[in-house]
């Protein structure tokens, strides 16, 4: 496995160091598994990644499958729970 540290990798981070978190939630992810015919077996809820409320600005750490993910933004897709 290659792995490589990359210095200052997430653009426009520089925003968050050193504000204050104001809340933080976990981001869950609907796994749904079907059978031949497309009939629904099973649904799972899945830990996704976390997320952070920094004044007016959002940040999310989250699984990407073979790396870390980052983003700015809320998905429509995912469920987030303030904790």
């Amino acid at each position: 496995m290659n792995l490589e540290w990359r210095k200052n990798a997430i653009d426009n981070i520089f925003s968050f160091i050193g504000r204050r978190v104001e809340g933080i939630e976990v981001i869950e992810m609907t796994q749904k598994e079907f059978d031949t015919k497309d009939i629904l077996l099973e649904s799972n809820m899945l830990l996704n990644g976390l997320g952070f409320s920094i004044g007016e600005s959002y940040l999310s750490i989250f699984n990407a499958l073979d790396e870390t993910g980052f983003s700015f933004l809320r998905e429509d897709n995912l469920m987030y729970t303030k904790i």
